[in-house]
């Protein structure tokens, strides 16, 4: 609410307007000591942005189950769980979709590459650290299971961001369902200009990791598997977040 201010009337003498002038310094002063001592602490709004990227959305659903489990619900729950421990760990996140929807009209290949380049857009604009895509696998073979991480061939730092979060994300899963980080060639990761990885959780054509990405439990534990590797993979870059005061 914005209060409403009074005109002052004229001043008549000298000696009014002095006063009226040490009133209004008087009164400035107070308000610059009480803006300093209510301002608010360092945060990890100062620290790296992190720009997660909720594979898919809108009339895209991505990979899904009969029609009913849809990879582009999966990928936005995954997100959200991460962001809240990204910045706790320091780091600034910005999530290239917060909802279902599409970043761009149309579901042709023109639209697919339109939609590709808004996502890198926003990362550009947000001047990320790092851009993770996340998604969720899908074999004909539902045997196969476990986490893939992805990097673009010839990229040092994607690789070395990749194996990190790969090994993190191994350690959530049975010795069986672990797996190595691949090298791919894939348009956002070619166009990131920033250590970028894509992230494949597990798939959900098997069983036993599609129970893990429909329990709320197993989908926090992917999520916080793979921050830890996401720290520790930015830190070996030298991508690291500021401090974060106790408690905040």
């Amino acid at each position: 609410m914005h209060a409403r201010r009074r005109r002052p009337g004229p001043v008549r003498d000298s000696g009014g307007e002095t006063a009226l002038l040490a009133v209004l310094a008087a009164l400035l002063a107070l308000v610059l000591l009480s803006h300093r001592a209510h301002a608010p602490a360092p945060s990890n709004r100062d620290g790296p942005v992190i720009v997660l990227d909720p594979g898919h959305g809108g009339i895209d659903g991505g990979t899904h189950l009969q029609g009913r489990i849809l990879e582009k619900d999966l990928t936005l729950q995954l997100a959200q769980a991460m962001a809240p421990l990204l910045e706790a760990s320091g780091f600034r996140v910005v999530l290239t979709r917060t909802a279902d929807y599409a970043l761009a009209p149309g579901d042709d290949d023109a639209s697919v590459r339109r939609d590709l380049e808004e996502r890198l857009r926003i990362a550009r604009a947000a001047r990320a650290a790092a851009l993770v895509s996340l998604h969720v696998n899908a074999a004909r073979d539902s045997g196969l299971r476990g986490p893939i991480v992805f990097y673009q061939f010839g990229d040092e730092p994607g690789r070395r961001l990749a194996l990190a979060v790969q090994a993190s994300l191994n350690a959530a899963f049975p010795p069986e369902a672990r797996n190595e980080a691949l090298p791919a060639d894939f348009f956002l990761l070619e166009k990131a200009g920033r250590p970028a990885v894509l992230v494949e959780f597990a798939f959900l054509t098997n069983p036993a990791d599609r129970a893990i990405l429909l329990s709320p439990q197993g989908r926090r534990d992917l999520a916080a598997a793979a921050v830890e590797g996401l720290v520790r993979g930015l830190a070996q870059l030298g991508i690291r977040a500021h401090a974060v005061p106790p408690g905040r």
